[in-house]
């Protein structure tokens, strides 16, 4: 994944560029963010800024000359436009974009605050099928084409690695008739005609690797949540081994007959059994239990975050229990934003021993 990773750095570079005041004020484009390590959503965001934004960027580093600009920006400006021009820049631009903007919905679901297990793991599965499909020849063709089309007539092209050689390099015949020469055998021919090609497949390698491996960890578990719709009581045997109460056989059977009457409505099974609790009570409370179990640490950091908000030096003399109750207004805003003050401050006003009456 080296280009990849030489692409990311290079737009740490572009951000650092843009971001000073007079780069700032020539450029009319959205503006680069920051990447960071950690947040895979900024990798993308900063992916679609630089290509969306790609001739803007390269006509605003055309315009950076020496009657404006001091030497040192327009030496970087000079640099920075090589690097963009060159095949490999937007090659890796494409692939990070493709294969980020797949991801984006996994990601999405892993750190929403209402995300369950259940049906994140099928987001899960679906994303890993379509990493898969990027993975042939027909998909790096069309990324190939969508790079080189990238470049406008005007900036002109900078293929470094896809250049061939000015010198004609003849081969020795000392060894004739040991050797063969020809396309099957020239990895310098195969690199001109398709670039980066063994980097784009190394690279989605490495992708389905890691997504397997870290969602292998507890197979029998998410195979187990994953076909809970089936209603197979033989693969709810995981579900068993966290304490949860698995329902019989017959209960199982009953449901099922249920549901296929009810096959027509556009409700998921959790929905309809809720409605029916009393007369499927074990298999409601597996369903519900299921649902409830978290996929991430999303809402744990979302409220640490609430807390380092509020937690200003300015108030380091407030008290716990005042603390842990505004940060529960805070990070409950949704809610908190749709309660009546007025209502809130008549409750307030009838309390005992108020000094100033409010109504």
């Amino acid at each position: 994944m080296t280009f990849i990773s030489l692409f990311f750095d290079q737009c740490i570079m572009l951000h650092e560029f843009f971001h000073h005041g007079k780069i700032a004020a020539l450029y009319g484009g959205k503006r680069i963010g920051r990447l960071l390590e950690q947040r895979w959503s900024g990798h993308l965001a900063v992916t679609k800024i630089v290509y969306d934004n790609y001739s803007s960027i390269l006509q605003n580093l055309k315009e950076i000359k020496n009657d404006r600009f001091n030497g040192d920006d327009v030496a970087k400006s000079i640099g920075i436009k090589k690097v963009m021009l060159d095949l490999e820049f937007r090659i890796a631009m494409v692939v990070a974009k493709k294969i980020l903007s797949t991801l984006q919905p996994a990601d999405a679901a892993l750190q929403a605050r209402c995300a369950g297990l259940k049906d994140d793991i099928t987001i899960i599965k679906c994303v890993e099928n379509e990493i898969i499909k990027l993975r042939s020849d027909q998909m790096y063709n069309q990324i190939l084409e969508e790079a080189k089309s990238l470049t406008i007539d005007e900036f002109g092209e900078s293929e470094n690695r896809t250049q061939t050689s000015k010198r004609q390099v003849k081969n020795p015949n000392r060894m004739d008739d040991y050797l063969m020469y020809g396309p099957s055998c020239s990895s310098a021919r195969q690199n001109i005609e398709k670039p980066f090609k063994s980097e784009y497949f190394e690279t989605l390698d490495i992708l389905i690797a890691e997504l397997r491996r870290r969602f292998s960890d507890n197979d029998d578990l998410i195979n187990s949540i994953a076909s809970l719709d089936e209603l197979d009581v033989d693969k709810m045997g995981p579900l068993k081994n966290l304490g949860l109460k698995i329902p019989s056989r017959e209960e199982v059977s009953v449901v099922k007959a249920y549901l296929s009457r009810n096959a027509d409505k556009m409700e998921n099974t959790l929905q309809v059994l809720y409605r029916q609790r009393e007369a499927f009570k074990d298999t409601y409370e597996l369903f519900a239990s299921v649902a409830t179990i978290g996929c991430s640490t999303a809402v744990c950091e979302s409220t640490f975050s609430s807390l380092t908000a509020i937690n200003r030096p300015q108030r380091l003399s407030m008290g716990h229990e005042r603390m842990a109750g505004m940060v529960f207004l805070a990070f409950e805003k949704k809610r908190t934003k749709s309660v009546d003050l007025n209502e809130v401050l008549r409750i307030f006003n009838n309390m005992a021993n108020r000094r100033i009456q409010l109504f």
